[in-house]
Parts: structure tokens; C-alpha cells; sequence
């Protein structure tokens, strides 16, 4: 007896010992994206990963596959509908494969600056395309954005007359088809991942990026122009699988609902204060980076103008919707 109860009091002090989330289920959240380690994308996750397994006290556990290690967005996004995946960070262009509604964010000519683009989203649109994306099982968590798109390559860009002879690659996404067809040129799709070997063989010579994107994918080891266009911005979005996210506990909902609010903000000015540093580094690689000018920007926006109305004559959103969105421009421009 005496030993017994000697046993009985051990597990006692073990039970106490014991955190309070023993037994509790663990929710492992497989993240993937394309981005590259060691980028402003890759801090966000491993910031939200390191907060969420110590705030959660281990009840979450966080699995990054960085890099395009499982395919491309497209490919991620079967696997997140699969639940092969249940949280990825992505392009507006790579979800729109899935939610189109999205593009009408990437029109060429249709922000002229980052705090139109903010408020476009956070003010007028955001909430229509949370929506959109609930209804392909797409929970938003954040917006972060990939940044104002620029023209890179062997040859210098200068407008839309200016791709002549040129081999361009085009991220797979109507929006970029109808802005090549505006102005007649015939890109090549290829998913993100494959563009730098495309480079390499010679089958692709041009590109649209941002300079943060070009320079964490290598694609900048293969351009000898890159002209600061500007003549697209593309957001990004981090989503969960919304049946995943429907079976996590209100509480650990509402701690990740929490980290938003600071994190959004944090990853877009992340990105948007690189630039600068980022071409001095395309000079130092004899990389020729020319900016263009108001004049050569308006001539490309008025160029490619016609894809806003291919994109609603495709079906990809609605004409109420890009009223919508030229109507609230026109006041926030209009504002003292």
C-alpha cells in the first residue's frame, strides 16, 4: 500500500507539472508560397510563426515551405483546396486564378501612387473581395503586396512601342494577357518558377517584376535593362483554407485576427522602402535603370487602357465594380 500511494502521489506532481494544454488538440498550419528566404515575405511568416506557437502556448505548430518548394501559386492553391495546405502567402495574380475579381487591382495605369492603392483596398474594395475569396474557401488574413511592377531584360523598355524583338514572359494571369494585347505584344505565360530557366535558355528575354521579387529570384543576374515603369501595382494576400480556419477554437481565431492589424502595415512598408537600395545594386551589376517619365507613363496607361474593358467583357468583374473604383479615385484625387 505504501508503495501505491507513493505511485499515486508521483503522478499527482507530474499532472501538476504538466502545462495546461496537455491532451489539447495541436493545429499544425502548413504555410507555402513562393517567396524566397530572408526576404520582408519570409520575416512576416516567421515572425507570425514564432507569435503564434508561444502566444498559443504550442497549441499551433507552423510547417513553412518557402521558395516554391511545392510548385507554383497555382499549384499551392489545388493543395490548399486539397487541404494539402491550409495557409499560404500569394500574389493578387496567382489567387485570381481562383477568385478573378481580384485582378481588377493589377489594371495597368490604375493607381498613380501607394496610398491610392491603400485606399482602394482597405476603404473601398477590401471587403467585396473577402468576400470573393471566402467564397472559393480563401480566408483573408492580411494584405501585403509584391509592389509596383517594372519592365526587365536584355532590352530597354521605354513604351509600348518599345518590345519589338523582345521574348517576354508573362505571369499567368488574364490582366497581364490583356494589357500585352493592348498594345499587340504575344508574351509567353509561364508559372513564376520556371521564368529564370526560361531566362537561362534564352526562351524568355523580358519580364514584368518588382525589383525586390527580381532580385530574391535571381532573375536580376540576367537583365541588362530595367526601366521603372511603374505601370502596374500588384498587392498580395496571405489566406488561410476557410474550412481549415472554420475548425480552429474562437480563441486561437481571435489571436491570429489580432496580429493583423500590425502586420499589414509592417510588410507593406517592408517592401515599399527598398527600392532605392535595390537599384543601386541593379548599377553596381551593370544593370542599366532608367525611371520614366510622368509623360512616358501616361502614353503607356492611356496604351493599355482598353484592357479594363477586356477584363469586364471576360467576365472577371463586373462593369459596377470598376465604376466603383474609378468613381472613388477621382474623389480621393480630388481631395485638398
Amino acid at each position: 500500500m505504501p508503495r501505491l500511494l507513493a505511485s499515486l502521489g508521483a503522478l499527482a506532481l507530474l499532472l501538476v507539472a504538466l502545462p495546461a494544454h496537455a491532451g489539447e488538440k495541436v493545429y499544425e498550419i502548413k504555410f507555402g508560397t513562393i517567396a524566397p528566404d530572408d526576404t520582408p515575405w519570409s520575416q512576416v511568416l516567421w515572425d507570425f510563426k514564432e507569435r503564434i506557437e508561444k502566444d498559443s502556448a504550442g497549441r499551433v505548430k507552423v510547417t513553412a515551405y518557402l521558395n516554391g518548394a511545392l510548385g507554383d501559386e497555382k499549384a499551392m492553391l489545388q493543395k490548399m483546396r486539397f487541404g494539402q495546405l491550409n495557409m499560404g502567402g500569394f500574389s493578387t495574380g496567382g489567387v485570381s486564378t481562383m477568385v478573378p475579381e481580384l485582378q481588377i487591382l493589377e489594371l495597368p495605369g490604375l493607381f498613380k501612387t501607394k496610398e491610392e492603392a491603400d485606399y482602394i483596398i482597405d476603404k473601398v474594395l477590401g471587403p467585396q473581395l473577402e468576400v470573393a475569396m471566402e467564397a472559393k474557401d480563401l480566408k483573408l488574413w492580411i494584405w501585403g503586396e509584391n509592389g509596383w511592377l517594372d519592365f526587365g531584360g536584355q532590352k530597354e523598355i521605354t513604351g509600348a512601342g518599345s518590345f519589338g524583338g523582345t521574348k517576354v514572359a508573362m505571369q499567368e494571369s488574364a490582366v497581364q494577357l490583356t494589357m500585352y494585347d493592348a498594345i499587340g505584344v504575344k508574351p509567353t505565360p509561364l508559372p513564376i518558377p520556371e521564368i529564370l530557366g526560361g531566362m537561362q535558355t534564352g526562351l524568355v528575354d523580358t519580364y514584368a517584376s518588382s525589383p525586390i521579387f527580381a532580385t530574391a529570384a535571381q532573375w536580376f543576374a540576367y537583365t541588362k535593362h530595367w526601366a521603372d515603369s511603374d505601370h502596374m501595382y500588384q498587392p498580395a494576400v496571405v489566406v488561410f483554407s476557410k474550412r481549415f480556419w472554420d475548425g480552429l477554437p474562437p480563441d486561437l481565431q481571435t489571436l491570429v485576427v489580432g496580429y493583423a492589424a500590425e502586420m499589414t502595415p509592417t510588410l507593406r512598408q517592408a517592401v515599399r522602402g527598398l527600392d532605392a537600395e535595390l537599384f543601386e545594386g541593379f548599377a553596381e551589376n551593370d544593370i542599366a535603370v532608367r525611371r520614366w517619365t510622368e509623360a512616358e507613363r501616361e502614353a503607356f496607361a492611356a496604351a493599355t487602357r482598353p484592357a479594363h474593358a477586356a477584363m469586364v467583357k471576360r467576365g472577371d468583374f463586373p462593369q459596377a465594380m470598376l465604376d466603383q473604383v474609378y468613381k472613388a479615385l477621382a474623389e480621393y484625387r480630388a481631395r485638398p
